[in-house]
């Protein structure tokens, strides 16, 4: 079984190669507040879950919760049985609202049979990235 570190670092990896597939520049900070900075200054927190018995997903987030704004964006990674995934962007402004209408302070869940109000399109919140100025 591999341990929730390593989870969390494949995680990152996961969610770096996606954001790389739609034109941004992602960097990995290793031992910062947050995982991921994207086009030099949207700051990513990454979460990753496995889907539970109960057909959930438990997001926790220990002593650094999104509403204390260490963070611009949290990429959450949905992990099925099978070990497929599933990664969804939310503004961290937005998961925090969540976690306070479900009145919880240190995770979320979600159901199988909810559709989250998460976007799947890095788009929504991160916006479009800037083209690339060539020069001749």
């Amino acid at each position: 079984m591999k341990s929730s570190k390593n989870i969390g670092v494949e995680a990152e990896k996961l969610v770096q190669k996606k954001l790389w597939k739609f034109n941004y520049k992602v960097r990995s900070l290793g031992n910062s507040d947050y995982d991921l900075l994207v086009n030099g200054k949207i700051r990513v927190e990454v979460k990753c879950a496995k889907m539970q018995n109960s057909g959930s997903w438990t997001f926790s987030f220990g002593t650094k919760t999104p509403t204390d704004g260490y963070s611009d964006v949290h990429a959450l990674v949905f992990v099925y049985p099978d070990e497929t995934k599933k990664v969804v962007y939310i503004k961290t402004g937005d998961l925090a609202q969540i976690m306070r209408e479900n009145k919880s302070k240190w995770g979320v869940t979600f159901r199988r049979t909810d559709e989250p109000p998460i976007s799947k399109s890095p788009y929504s919140v991160f916006g479009y990235p800037q083209a690339e100025e060539k020069t001749l």
